[in-house]
């Protein structure tokens, strides 16, 4: 640490002092106690072994100067004894010969231990057979097995001795302690396990624990507790501003007194060593704020910043403070001030601009000097820059702006300006107007620019000129010229009159004038019609055609299509139509035909003898072109093919004396008449394909119908059902067809009974019974010497037991078995042998025992016979206790124990200096690690393994102190003398340097600063440019800092300030660029000045910069010619034109169009057209007839009435310019006939509306009406003639009626008595019964029939004019139709025509007049008007005669 001598003559704080170094708690030792409680630098601490251990190693580890403990290889390893003792007949358990480890011995065979406290060997005795003995373990150990056995006679155990023996008792796993581990993996009797506490923590208590004999561990469980520390130390200038206890961990933290202010860490931690930490100590200096920040063109005055101290700013000479200027150092360390000050030039007054119309050209702050111009159409006159001076005023005047003037307007030829007087100031706007036949080319006006001149292109007349006329369908435009009163003629195609002006000329605005003609096509009359036919035609003009077509029973005789010429005359005479008929039917051969009226429309129908049948139709229908089709024919009735089976075929079956016999069908042979035919009478039978049985047996017969008496049966496979496995056999199916076989077969030891082989034959079923499985016979191996068999069964799989009689032994196995192949599997016979002796044969070896949990691997050796040799081997990592080699001894019995394959441990691990090893288990396979203790890093691999050589595969590491190197920093101090693992060094840099990079560092493990050393750097840039650059240093790869980066870059103004409807021009905003305005679409500039400058100070130069709207002008050279636009030349933004058309056109869009922004109108003109005026098609009219079927603009339409109807409204409406029809719609309402007439003794019925539906009459009792029981309104208005009357009825007797409506009565005298025979007239059928006869003699037999008119087909030229939504009209003998003439025309004549009694309409006797003449009728006397000329219309009312 060093001081600094500063400015104020005293040493900078604080001031150093030393103190002496403490080491920490020394390293704890395994198995071992420190001795030794001085820490201080130069002391030393003792290691002392714990009983049973041996020190390798220096004792004592001494407190270096760096507050560390020397480095030390000293460890405690446990005592060897050696081996253990040599026993006579006994041999030791092998394990380790360390300290604590038991010993255990194992007697020989034939010896047993004799004590619990000393094992000595005794002879084995001999143990008659039922003899009993028992076993007992010694203390701490215990059998695995049942301690009692038995001598069997023989000479043998039960059960085996080799299977007892004794094992150590075992305790639980030791409690684990808090804070604490424990050490040792064997739990065994004995066995010790010892405690250790963790870090910062003291053991109280025991710290061995041993496993007694009763399975528990001795001893009471151990605590751990954390160590303590003294008070902490006090803090100069400082106090303890939390503490909690004085345990391991605990923290206690330090603040200092006001006014001053706390260097390192503000906290010390209790360590494990009992001490205090003492990195970076807590220190309590006197407050100082940093340094003021230095301000451009100025400085502070002060060099003492401490609590209470001042420090004051003054600018240079030509500028002035802005801002505080005195600023304090507060208690907390921090100036009282944010926002530091700082020095603008010294400002004159503003310079008029504005009101002057002078424009600020240029500023330079720096100098103070400003540059001055005019605004648009004004002249400076005087200085253009001006220089602030330090006493605040300008240099010289302000200069004058003079406005500017244009001289006299440019001439035009054939044109002239609207506003020729003068003065023309700048901005003066002057319009042109041309001579009559003359147009402006471009540009209309002239505006007074700022030079004084006037602006270019002058305007320019040049002659009207009109675009080329419009084209019309079907005609053709002769153009005589473009230019202003130049004409164009229109002419129209062959076939087509010209309808408007043929002549346009063109106007003075460039428009034709006399609108647009059109071409309509010539029309023809309406074709005639045809009797017995009917015309069709979609139009009547020039070019299209009519064509004729008959009714069904009618052929055309003549051209069927009539051509419309150009004259309006159709090219031929229209057809007529001719009835059609038919060939008379010819008789049938084997049949007869029905009917023989051969006319168009009849059918008659063939029928065929019994026996036969009709080939072709059964019925001919005579049609247009003849008969419908072909004459049938009569054949004897054949079935066809009899109905088709599957997997089957038919055959004939024929009739004879003797019986029935069946003639097969030759499927091979080829198809003839013969074996194809199946006529009436033939007989067939089915039969089904080889494999297939029949559903049932069916035969068939052919019928006279020609068809068959039934359906084919269905031919199913002959399938047996698959047969089921026999017990202990299965069966092989491979198919259960007819004929197909199964093989069956037995499991081994089974043998088959029965025919192996059975077939599936007709009606599936198998052949032979199904065999069986029975099992394999031995036979009796008959009764062994000296012994008996146990089990009865002889077969297959049976097991024999055989046992010997007391005195003899069993050679050969105790059990036989029957195999598959009817032999047991080995003899068996019985010998004597001496008593106590044993089998000759010794038994195999017993497997390794005592450590179940760990494998061995086999003994070798396979002949156990006697003197056989075993050896044992156990695998890798477990080593063999006991002789590896046995043999076979002429008792049966192997002359040593068997081995056991015990784990290999390895030796405790070296312990390791500044650091602990984490693992106690030290077997085969087990893994330890090395841990530092804090401020210390491994070096080397932490991790060991113990082999299966009982060694550790690896190096034992090493901890070594974890330490950085001194970081150096150049133009500045680092703060902090401790470079060990977690020690924290600051760094400050000196006067006129700043820090590039962190302020403080920490050192981490592989000796790295982190993160990292910063550097101190130091510049200043020129006026207008700042420092760029990344203040703080990157730390590379190499654990090096990089080069600081750090340049000047120019003062950014930020975005320039905004000007409405411009844009920014230019995306460079630092010092000392410009940028540039322009107006947006439909703006144009306003000022002179379009620039601003970005200033050093960061500022934009002041601006008074405007845009202004651009106005639209009036459109011209408009597509639509129809289109009038009335509005001003020159339309302001916002303002508005009128669009409208001339009469009989409409407006199609907005009347309004507004001047936008750009010059543009809203919304767009080509929007808006002018169209035709059309009105909508007017409805029908009820009970009326309409008239007109154009509907433009000035086209009328005409109503009319039907016969009995009367007109209410307008009969005549025209099509107006708002496309609406005038005047009021009219209806057609009923006239009425007024009261029906009076009939004496009769009542009246009305049906609904008496003047629609007529009215009934009823005469009153004892009467009877004579005459018309209805009467109807008539379209004349009155009612129908004659009225009934009511006449008394006759007293008694059949009373004939006079007169019959429509028909006549005539009564005629039957040999029953009397009766009236009724006929109608000619035109009406009869409706009921003919003859009524008088029964009883005063009663008729039924009501006497009526009369009703036949239906009549449509009027020739009959039009519906109901609009075709309700039932087609029908007309009737005597109904009358109204004819009517065509819109501007009446009806001279009749009016009416009838349909007559022959069922035809009457002729017509009229004829249209129009404009004071009367139309010619053709030759034929036929009238003119056919559905152009004369309509007929229909009321749907019937008008009986």
């Amino acid at each position: 640490m060093e001081v600094v001598c500063e400015e104020t003559g005293e040493w900078s704080r604080p001031v150093p002092r030393c103190v002496s170094a403490l080491c920490g708690e020394p390293p704890t030792l395994r198995d071992a106690v420190t001795v030794g409680e001085n820490y201080e630098v130069g002391s030393k601490v003792h290691y002392v072994c714990k009983e049973g251990y041996t020190l390798i190693g220096p004792e004592a580890r001494e407190c270096l100067a760096s507050g560390q403990w020397s480095d030390t290889s000293t460890q405690c390893v446990p005592r060897s004894c050696g081996p253990p003792p040599a026993i006579d007949h006994a041999e030791p358990y092998e394990s380790h010969q360390l300290f604590g480890d038991t010993a255990n011995y194992f007697c020989t065979d034939g010896y047993i231990a004799g004590n619990n406290s000393k094992m000595t060997s005794v002879s084995k005795p001999k143990y008659p057979s039922s003899t009993e003995v028992s076993y007992k373990c010694e203390e701490g150990f215990m059998l695995n097995t049942t301690a009692t056995l038995r001598c069997l006679m023989g000479g043998e155990w039960d059960p085996s001795p080799y299977h007892i023996g004794c094992v150590p008792v075992r305790c639980s796993r030791p409690e684990s302690i808090d804070r604490g581990y424990v050490s040792g993996s064997n739990y065994s009797f004995g066995a010790v396990v010892a405690y250790s506490c963790d870090k910062g923590f003291l053991i109280r208590g025991e710290k061995r624990r041993t496993c007694k004999a009763n399975g528990e561990w001795g001893g009471v469980l151990p605590s751990c507790a954390p160590v303590t520390c003294p008070l902490p130390p006090l803090l100069k200038n400082g106090y303890i501003q939390s503490r909690g206890r004085l345990t391991f961990n605990s923290k206690v933290t330090y603040a200092c007194n006001a006014g001053f202010r706390l260097l390192g860490r503000p906290d010390r931690v209790c360590q494990a060593n009992r001490q205090w930490s003492s990195t970076d100590p807590p220190t309590c200096v006197l407050l100082t704020c940093d340094p003021p920040p230095d301000i451009v063109h100025g400085h502070y005055r002060g060099s003492d910043f401490q609590v209470g101290r001042k420090v004051q700013y003054v600018c240079d000479e030509g500028y002035e403070l802005i801002g505080d200027a005195n600023w304090t150092c507060l208690k907390y360390g921090k100036w009282d001030k944010l926002r530091r000050p700082r020095c603008s030039p010294v400002q004159c007054p503003e310079p008029p601009l504005e009101e002057s119309h002078l424009v600020l050209k240029g500023l330079d702050a720096d100098s103070g000097t400003v540059e001055l111009s005019c605004e648009d159409g004004y002249v400076l006159q005087g200085a253009r820059t001006l220089r602030c001076t330090p006493s605040q005023e300008w240099n010289d005047t302000f200069p004058v702006c003079k406005e500017v003037f244009c001289g006299p307007l440019p001439e035009v030829s054939s044109g002239g300006p609207s506003t020729p007087s003068a003065p023309f100031p700048f901005r003066s706007v002057v319009n042109y107007t041309c001579m009559e036949g003359f147009t402006l080319k471009k540009e209309g006006s002239v505006s007074c620019l700022a030079s004084g001149k006037w602006s270019s292109p002058v305007p320019e007349c040049i002659p009207v000129e009109c675009p080329q006329p419009v084209e019309i369908s079907n005609g053709i435009v002769d153009v005589q010229g473009l230019m202003y009163l130049s004409k164009a003629l229109y002419n129209c195609k062959t076939g087509y009159n010209l309808v408007g002006n043929s002549t346009v000329l063109c106007g003075e605005k460039g428009l034709w004038i006399g609108g647009v003609p059109s071409c309509r096509p010539i029309e023809c009359s309406v074709p005639k019609r045809i009797t017995n036919g009917k015309v069709a035609f979609t139009k009547l003009q020039f070019g299209h055609s009519a064509i004729y077509s008959c009714l069904r029973g009618y052929r055309l005789q003549g051209p069927d299509t009539l051509k419309c010429l150009a004259s309006g005359e159709w090219d031929i005479e229209p057809p007529a139509c001719v009835q059609m008929s038919c060939t008379p039917p010819q008789p049938l051969e084997n049949g007869f035909v029905e009917g023989q009226d051969h006319s168009f429309g009849v059918t008659i129908f063939y029928s065929c003898f019994p026996g036969f049948q009709l080939v072709g139709q059964d019925h001919l229908t005579c049609e247009e072109f003849g008969w419908s089709s072909s004459i049938p024919v009569c054949v004897l009735s054949d079935c066809g093919l009899p109905p088709h089976i599957d997997f089957g075929d038919y055959v004939r079956v024929t009739d004879s004396a003797s019986g029935s016999s069946a003639a097969p069908r030759d499927t091979d042979a080829a198809a003839s008449p013969v074996n194809l035919s199946f006529f009436h009478g033939t007989l067939v039978e089915y039969r089904c394909h080889k494999g297939y049985d029949l559903t049932s047996p069916t035969r068939l017969m052919c019928q006279e119908d020609g068809g068959w008496n039934g359906t084919a049966p269905s031919c199913v496979p002959a399938e047996c059902q698959s047969p089921p496995n026999p017990d202990h056999g299965w069966v092989n199916v491979t198919d259960t067809s007819l004929g197909s076989m199964v093989k069956y077969t037995c499991e081994k030891g089974y043998v088959l009974e029965g025919e192996p082989v059975r077939q599936c034959i007709s009606g599936r079923s198998w052949t032979h019974s199904a065999p069986t499985c029975r099992p394999v016979s031995c036979g009796d191996p008959g009764a062994i010497a000296n012994g008996i068999a146990d089990g009865g069964s002889f077969l297959f799989s049976s097991v024999l037991r055989f046992k010997c009689s007391p005195g003899f032994a069993l050679k050969g196995s105790e059990i036989i078995t029957c195999q598959a192949d009817g032999r047991a599997n080995r003899s068996v016979s019985a010998r004597p042998m001496a008593p106590g002796a044993t089998s000759l044969r010794p038994a195999y070896p017993p497997p390794v025992t005592n450590l179940p949990p760990y494998p061995m691997v086999a003994f070798w050796g396979q002949n156990l016979a006697l003197t056989t040799k075993v050896k044992y081997e156990c695998d890798e990592g477990y080593a063999l206790n006991g002789v590896p080699t046995r043999i076979c001894q002429s008792d049966g019995l192997w002359d040593k124990p068997e081995p056991r394959c015990d784990i290999i441990s390895c030796d405790p691990p070296e312990d390791i200096s500044h650091g602990f090893l984490n693992g106690s288990s030290f077997n085969y396979g087990d893994v330890v690690e090395y841990v530092c203790f804090d401020g210390y890093e491994v070096l080397g691999d932490p991790v060991l393994r113990c082999s299966a050589q009982g060694s550790w595969a690896g190096a034992v590491p090493r901890c070594k102190p974890c330490i950085c190197s001194p970081p150096t920093l150049r133009y500045g101090a680092v703060l902090g003398q401790d470079h060990a693992c977690g020690d924290r060094v600051h760094f400050r840099c000196d006067d006129g340097y700043r820090l590039l990079g962190p302020s403080q560092a920490v050192c981490e493990k592989g000796g790295v600063w982190s993160p990292g050393v910063p550097m101190c750097g130091r510049g200043r840039c020129r006026p207008g440019y700042r420092p760029k650059g990344y203040s703080h240093l990157t730390c590379g790869r190499d654990g090096r800092w990089g080069e600081p980066r750090i340049s000047c870059e120019a003062v950014s103004c930020g975005q320039p300030p905004a000007v409405v409807h411009a844009r920014v021009v230019g995306g460079n905003f630092t010092f000392p660029n410009q940028i540039t305005y322009r107006c947006e679409d439909g703006y144009r500039l306003a000022t002179q000045m379009s620039t601003l400058s970005c200033q050093s100070d960061g500022t934009w130069s002041k601006h008074s910069i405007r845009c202004g709207p651009l106005p639209c002008p009036l459109p011209r050279n408009f597509s639509n010619p129809h289109v009038i636009i009335t509005g001003k030349e020159l339309t302001p933004v916002g303002g508005a034109i009128t669009l409208s058309c001339p009469p009989g056109l409409y407006l199609q869009g907005s009347a309004l169009a507004e001047c936008r922004l750009g010059g543009t109108w809203a919304p767009s003109i080509s929007s808006v057209s002018c169209e035709p005026v059309v009105c909508e098609r007017p409805p029908p009219l009820p009970q009326g007839v309409t008239e007109g079927d154009s509907y433009t603009y000035g086209d009328v339409v005409m109503y009319s009435c039907l016969p009995g109807f009367t007109m209410k409204g307008d009969s005549v409406q025209t099509c107006q310019g708002d496309r609406t029809w005038s005047g009021t719609r009219p209806v057609c309402v009923a006239q009425s006939c007024g009261p029906p007439p009076a009939v004496q003794n009769a009542q009246v019925q009305m049906r609904g509306d008496a003047d629609r539906e007529g009215v009934s009459y009823v005469c009153g009792a004892g009467l009877q009406l004579v005459g018309p029981e209805t009467l109807s309104c008539l379209a004349n208005g009155t009612w129908s003639a004659p009225a009934p009357t009511c006449e008394p009825a006759a007293a008694g007797g059949c009373d004939a009626p006079k007169h019959v409506l429509h028909g006549k009565a005539q009564e005629r005298n039957l040999n029953s008595g009397r009766a009236v025979e009724v006929q109608c007239d000619k035109g009406y059928d009869l409706v009921g019964e003919p003859l009524v006869a008088c029964i009883g003699g005063d009663a008729w037999s039924s009501t006497f029939p009526t009369c009703q008119p036949k239906r009549c087909p449509p009027p020739p030229g009959w039009r519906d004019d109901g609009g075709g939504s309700g039932p087609q009209a029908e007309f009737r003998v005597g109904q009358s139709v109204r004819v009517t003439c065509p819109r501007g025309q009446e009806v001279k004549g009749s009016g009416t025509i009838t349909c007559r009694p022959d069922q035809t309409w009457s002729h017509i006797s009229s004829a249209c007049e129009s404009l004071g003449r009367v139309l010619k009728r053709p030759r034929n006397h036929q009238p003119l008007c056919m559905r152009r000329w004369l309509r007929i219309a229909f009321s749907k009312q019937r008008f009986p005669l």
